[in-house]
């Protein structure tokens, strides 16, 4: 079994419930993870509760953590009934995406028992792609890791492609007052467009709440196709 499948193993399913705006109570439902919002649910947002149960183990070490590969679009995490993390809940989830990060929380030692109970709640907005991947627990040390390569795909590197689109756009809009030729301004035009979008992938709280910074994000994609369809 590979590590990463062996850490999620170690979080034993016990139940789950969805309650959506139409719903007073927190229905329960059966679930397998990774789970997906809009496939399960549809077209309505609220939020969905996962329980969970582990064993404490000496080889976690003085600092057990926690790993989020994808949760939310807002989440909260409970420890033996003691909140430990709660990012984008209530009227925020309007303005989060917390899946477009991983997020590694640390376990207090003080609030561990031998049998322990862990709850994730996400936050959904319908449409927007929420979710529960498996979540991992293991040493601080060995979850760390996992959350900087995961970092390193879905953050790092859509930023070291948001500046190279800067610079040739930087290129293009000089070229163009230099040039004064409209390709080159079309150029550079869709790459500050790509740029925008490929910043707004790392935006964990938007400036404006959904739907409305859905339609800026669908704006920037077509101006950037317009753009590269007039320069090519």
């Amino acid at each position: 079994m590979l590590p990463g499948a062996a850490q999620a193993a170690r979080l034993l399913p016990t139940d789950a419930c969805v309650q959506t705006g139409l719903d007073s109570t927190c229905r329960p439902v059966a679930f397998t993870l990774p789970f997906h919002w809009d496939a399960s649910v549809g077209e309505r947002s609220g939020s969905a509760r996962f329980g969970f149960r582990f064993e404490r183990d000496p080889a976690d070490g003085d600092t057990p953590t926690l790993l989020l590969a994808r949760a939310g679009n807002g989440f909260s995490v409970q420890l033996n009934g003691a909140v430990l993390a709660a990012v984008g809940t209530g009227a925020e989830v309007a303005f989060h995406d917390t899946t477009k990060q991983p997020w590694l929380i640390p376990l207090p030692a003080d609030r561990l028992q031998d049998d322990n109970r862990l709850v994730v709640t996400i936050h959904a907005y319908s449409g927007r792609a929420a979710q529960l991947q498996p979540p991992r627990i293991g040493s601080f040390g060995e979850m760390q890791a996992a959350w900087e390569d995961a970092r390193a795909w879905r953050v790092e590197t859509p930023r070291t492609f948001m500046w190279i689109a800067v610079l040739i756009a930087a290129i293009c809009l000089l070229m163009g007052l230099v040039q004064r030729d409209l390709l080159f301004l079309a150029c550079g035009l869709s790459q500050v467009g790509w740029a925008l979008r490929l910043l707004e992938t790392g935006w964990i709280r938007t400036p404006l709440p959904w739907p409305e910074w859905g339609g800026i994000v669908a704006t920037m994609l077509v101006g950037t196709q317009v753009a590269l369809t007039v320069y090519f």
